[in-house]
């Protein structure tokens, strides 16, 4: 896997944006998130391949298309999350 789409992966586990994901759902909703980040927003690997930084600007791309693929995919049916939710 190519290190821009391995970047994209681990900034949305690292800033928890997969707490809700169910832990059987992981891979799939990594495979499912590259093909929509590679046939909607190809520019925001592209920008990090090219730059090798996430600058703010590209940062609030990132999280902008996190948004739209979990409003698009429910990951949490099925199972319990991979960590417990914190209240």
């Amino acid at each position: 896997m190519p290190v821009e789409k391995q970047v994209l992966i681990l900034y949305a586990l690292i800033n928890k944006h997969l707490i809700d994901v169910d832990c059987n759902r992981i891979r799939e909703f990594q495979r499912e998130f590259l093909a929509f980040i590679d046939q909607n927003k190809r520019f925001i690997p592209d920008q990090i391949r090219e730059t090798g930084d996430i600058s703010p600007e590209l940062e609030q791309q990132i999280l902008n298309a996190i948004a739209e693929f979990k409003e698009l995919h429910d990951y949490s049916q099925g199972g319990a999350p991979c960590l417990p939710l914190k209240t």
